[in-house]
């Protein structure tokens, strides 16, 4: 998920190795977490283990309750409802205004993140690989705002997000249709339609979370 080359610290590299794992179901929702355990499994002491599952807290990726274990919460259809209420208002937006203030260069590194993606042959990808490549795509066009503090936020809804997303991802029919709607919002971006790509990626999320509601029913 996140380049193993930025780690700084080993509470840092606890914090990634944990979150992969809650993200990608290795840690299924529901699963109470043991520090001494999870210390052992990936040879560090439990410090910066206690320090990654504060950091992943307060991201709302595991919970603790008062007298209770540390646990990663049940996927939740009110979650998934409120973080995608709030991308509806934030990432459209985003996009729009990164039309208008991104660089050439970032035009084209969009549109080779998507090229990529569907050079790939069928089958080749892991659900990981391409919530990866999903991500790195949107990243790529909401980032281009140039607005930090509303990177930051739609950063952390992201992250809340992509374990439910992975569930997405894992359906076929799902896949094929983002592709599509991925390429349309690409050439929108490319040709600086801002107001084209604000609808276009407001159908996206609504279709997206649609969709993670009806799985989770």
């Amino acid at each position: 998920m996140v380049d193993r080359a930025v780690w700084r610290t080993k509470s840092e590299a606890a914090y990634y190795e944990l979150r992969d794992r809650v993200i990608d179901g290795r840690l299924p929702p529901g699963t109470d977490l043991d520090q001494e355990s999870l210390a052992r499994e990936i040879g560090l002491s439990t410090t910066p283990v206690r320090e990654a599952l504060r950091r992943l807290e307060a991201e709302g990726l595991v919970i603790q309750r008062a007298h209770f274990a540390i646990h990663v919460p049940e996927l939740s259809r009110r979650e998934i409802g409120d973080i995608y209420a709030v991308r509806l208002m934030l990432e459209p937006e985003a996009v729009r205004l990164a039309c208008e203030v991104a660089s050439d260069e970032t035009l084209k590194q969009v549109r080779l993140i998507l090229e990529d993606s569907l050079a790939a042959k069928p089958g080749s990808l892991s659900p990981m690989d391409r919530l990866q490549i999903n991500r790195n795509f949107h990243r790529g066009m909401y980032v281009a705002s140039g607005n930090e503090t509303l990177t930051a936020i739609l950063d952390s809804l992201w992250d809340r997000c992509d374990r439910y997303r992975l569930q997405l991802l894992k359906q076929d029919t799902t896949v094929e249709s983002s592709v599509k709607e991925h390429q349309e919002m690409a050439e929108a971006f490319c040709a600086r339609k801002g107001q084209h790509l604000a609808d276009l990626t407001r159908s996206h999320l609504l279709g997206s979370s649609e969709t993670l509601i009806q799985l989770l029913s």
